[in-house]
């Protein structure tokens, strides 16, 4: 008979291992689906932890800052979660039933913009960049290049 052995992880030790394997999906090109259900899970720890040190997280940021040009822009207050939802659908659409419908999307730009707000976290609760960011920046470009060149 097998003993359960339990292990004691701090939340940002299973964010970065979640954002670690996100990373290494991405860098090769494969399973985007995983990549951004991953990079999500880490996202959203790593902004609560932001919260927690009094830092504005990625996606409250990007919020925010749409929240004001839309005031600017159409003279009236937009809802937070109108704007949440748009920028979490991909994630939610891959944990949830939500529509029911067969997902159409880019899932390589999703990947990079979840991974872009789990980095921006990262940076917030370490107080430096990831390893990564260098690499992951660069093929984020060229991946859009290469979009660009087909249109």
């Amino acid at each position: 008979m097998t003993s359960s052995v339990y292990e004691c992880i701090p939340k940002q030790e299973l964010a970065r291992s979640q954002l670690e394997v996100a990373l290494r999906f991405y860098m090769q090109g494969q399973e985007y689906p995983a990549v951004i259900t991953l990079a999500g899970a880490a996202e959203e720890l790593l902004g609560k932890i932001a919260e927690e040190k009094g830092l504005e997280p990625s996606l409250k940021r990007t919020l925010r800052e749409l929240l004001d040009t839309f005031k600017v822009v159409w003279g009236h207050d937009a809802k937070e979660s109108d704007f949440a939802q748009l920028r979490n659908r991909a994630k939610n659409e891959l944990k949830h039933i939500c529509s029911g419908q067969d997902l159409h999307i880019d899932f390589e730009h999703e990947a990079a913009a979840m991974l872009t707000r789990a980095l921006e976290n990262f940076l917030l609760c370490t107080g430096t960049p990831h390893p990564g960011q260098y690499a992951f920046t660069s093929r984020k470009i060229a991946n859009w290049r290469a979009k660009q060149a087909v249109v």
